[in-house]
């Protein structure tokens, strides 16, 4: 039936984002710039917040506007886009590939910001977490019982060191060693509020 929720279009994430129509170039730049500083991600014109395929309006022209935000960011990136029938509509997939290093989006003002995905939302990264990005690069880490059970804990919500060593009851040496671990493994980083929260690689862990 026309309108509905399509099964095959995963759902809003660290790796997906819906849009029912192109947002300004700004918004287009952050969303682009946290896929690429994951794990990648595919970003959907013409679904609505509720899962809903109205279409995309002039797909060529979309594409165009979001390959062009794309070349501008910093370093530029190439976003792959296709059209997709769906529903008797026509949706615009534009997926993202991971970067190698930080990608920034230069704001007005002149400050380049690194954004990054915070489970289904964008958000600007601290200067921890790209000191942090910057030095993780490929960063494997074995996930034995203590680790996993530190990385479900806070996907499950972003918490402080206090919370989380009563949430998986775990001293907090320990807990705070394990953390560190996954810190530089680039599966988890700290908030401004210091709260930590699971990158889209932590993300792939846990699923």
């Amino acid at each position: 039936m026309r309108g509905m929720p399509d099964p095959s279009i995963a759902p809003e994430g660290p790796e997906c984002e819906w849009k029912v129509r192109l947002p300004r170039a700004d918004r287009i730049a952050r969303t682009i710039c946290a896929f690429a500083n994951g794990v990648g991600g595919t970003l959907w014109v013409g679904v609505a917040d509720d899962g809903r395929l109205v279409g995309c309006d002039d797909p060529d022209a979309v594409r165009a506007s979001i390959e062009r935000v794309a070349a501008h960011l910093d370093p530029p990136q190439t976003v792959q886009c296709a059209r997709r029938r769906a529903e008797g509509v026509t949706l615009l997939e534009v997926r993202v590939p991971r970067a190698q290093g930080p990608v920034r989006v230069w704001e007005s003002g002149g400050r380049g910001l690194v954004y990054v995905r915070d489970g289904s939302s964008t958000r600007a990264a601290g200067a921890a977490t790209v000191r942090a990005m910057e030095r993780s690069g490929d960063a494997r880490v074995r996930l034995d019982e203590t680790l996993t059970k530190l990385l479900r804990a806070i996907a499950a919500r972003p918490s402080r060191l206090s919370e989380i060593t009563k949430d998986v009851k775990m001293g907090q040496r320990n807990a705070r060693r394990g953390i560190v671990t996954l810190v530089r493994a680039g599966l988890v980083q700290e908030r401004a509020d210091r709260r930590f929260w699971v990158t889209p690689k932590g993300h792939r862990k846990v699923q």
